[in-house]
């Protein structure tokens, strides 16, 4: 299973509540939440969040309104912007390089926070042969970054896999019975490695990077577990196929061979033969 990286920069701009910056490290694809640090909206805030030099307005938060999300004049963002009414913060859903440049959050009259993002781009659909393992790459090079690294499978509510910097533990009280002892989960990196994988294990993964109160990463793989046996099959029919072509090969060289040694031996008889000089068949 190869894996590749893409390195882009998004300069993500916001300055900050403490005038801090914030690197964060996203896949291509993956969906980022930035928190505004609130908990609740206040009745007089007004908080809008602006992209690019020229300071489009992306989505606008009102207590007791509906939130409102636009998008910009070259239509990059689409659907994917999501702002929440009660917190302000925004989601990005699959990001792509073309996504780079400053955004803010302004409340009221000022700035708030700042963000700047580093994307990679990894394999998110990992294909296995049953009883291998596969690893699912969170791409954190920063092991200091993350508080809480949480795995989840399918619909599943309960987490599968969890690691919480904040108390040095890591727990996989979801996995039940079905992961049961086929779970490593790397305490600093939060990578996922799943070990003598079976068909059930196909389907999608999901991981939520979470720096405090600061943004979320949600991250997502689709894993395909596949019978051995399909692949030993084709192969099976492959040497077959080989088999039968070297034995035709072998038959029609005989064939040839034989024809061949008899049109000379009739040529020679043929060429002996006393009389009128009329040829006589040669019967075999």
């Amino acid at each position: 299973m190869k894996n590749f990286l893409l390195f882009f920069l998004l300069p993500l701009f916001i300055e900050g509540m403490f005038g801090e910056s914030v690197t964060v490290t996203v896949t291509v694809g993956d969906s980022v939440t930035l928190h505004t640090g609130l908990i609740e909206i206040k009745e007089e805030d007004l908080l809008e969040w602006r992209f690019g030099a020229q300071r489009d307005r992306i989505a606008r938060v009102r207590k007791d309104s509906k939130p409102t999300t636009y998008d910009v004049p070259d239509g990059r963002f689409g659907d994917r912007l999501k702002a929440d009414g009660q917190t302000g913060d925004l989601t990005i859903t699959n990001i792509t390089s073309e996504h780079a440049g400053p955004y803010e959050i302004s409340n009221n009259t000022k700035v708030i926070i700042t963000f700047k993002f580093v994307v990679v781009s990894a394999d998110k659909h990992p294909s296995v042969l049953v009883g291998e393992f596969v690893t699912l790459p969170t791409g954190v090079t920063d092991t200091k970054t993350y508080d809480v690294m949480r795995w989840r499978f399918e619909d599943q509510k309960s987490p599968i896999a969890e690691v919480n910097r904040m108390t040095g533990n890591v727990s996989y009280d979801g996995a039940g019975e079905k992961f049961k002892d086929r779970l490593q989960m790397d305490y600093w990196t939060g990578s996922l490695t799943i070990t003598s994988t079976r068909n059930t294990d196909s389907g999608k993964y999901e991981v939520d990077l979470i720096k405090s109160s600061k943004y979320t990463i949600h991250k997502s793989f689709t894993v395909t577990v596949r019978d051995s046996g399909s692949g030993s099959g084709s192969g099976l029919s492959a040497v077959a196929a080989g088999i039968f072509a070297v034995f035709f090969g072998v038959a029609a060289g005989v064939v040839i061979y034989q024809y061949r040694r008899i049109s000379k031996l009739q040529r020679q008889i043929q060429e002996t033969l006393p009389g009128t000089g009329e040829s006589e068949d040669l019967k075999l």
